[in-house]
């Protein structure tokens, strides 16, 4: 290194590299060019101006119980946690999801969601200089609920003798439903639809 007289020096340094930190010792000299020995180590962590790389989508696959999510990690030794954001079609912007600080865990089982909606999915990865990664091109998948709705049990009926009908009548409170289908069976036959009716 260079010999100064003052006991101030400032040095410049590349920080646009991997390597992340930078050490410095200090050795006196007299006049006779005799050396001291060398002070102990100065240990500093350059400027952290690059990002980390994102993880990568290994899977999306929906179930009973939701959307589960896997991915491959962050290859950066620096990242601090991986953030899972969600959109779904009925959505204009993306939601944090979840923020993931163990850096061990790589996947999510979403289970907070609406059938028949498409959700798509996208993450990036923060060092622990808060510098954020591109996010990864989303994956996207429909949720279809495997028993959406529960079954009605407020069904009553109304027969008329003189104009020979019966009224089927009946109470639900569930949202989204889009129509209802009657089924009939005679004498013990296999049911068979015989009208569609909408909600309303």
């Amino acid at each position: 290194g260079p010999i100064i007289e003052s006991n101030t020096y400032v040095d410049t340094i590349n920080v646009d590299n991997l390597t992340e930190k930078i050490y410095y010792k200090v050795q006196a000299y007299d006049f006779r060019f005799n050396p001291s020995e060398f002070s102990t180590e100065l240990e500093l962590s350059k400027p952290d101006i690059i990002p980390p790389n994102p993880p990568v989508f290994k899977e999306i696959k929906a179930d009973s119980t939701g959307i589960l999510i896997r991915w491959e990690l962050s290859r950066s030794e620096d990242v601090d946690r991986h953030l899972l954001y969600r959109r779904s079609d009925k959505e204009p912007n993306w939601t944090l999801v979840k923020s993931i600080d163990d850096l061990k865990v790589n996947f999510y089982l979403d289970t907070d969601l609406t059938h028949r909606t498409a959700y798509a999915y996208t993450m990036i990865a923060v060092d622990d200089a808060g510098l954020e990664s591109n996010p990864i091109s989303p994956v996207s998948l429909k949720w279809i609920d495997k028993s959406p709705y529960p079954p009605i049990s407020d069904f009553y009926y109304n027969i008329d003798n003189e104009k020979r009908n019966i009224s089927l009548s009946w109470s639900y409170s569930t949202h989204n439903v889009s129509e209802y289908r009657i089924y009939k069976s005679l004498n013990g036959n296999p049911f068979k639809l015989i009208e569609t009716v909408t909600p309303d």
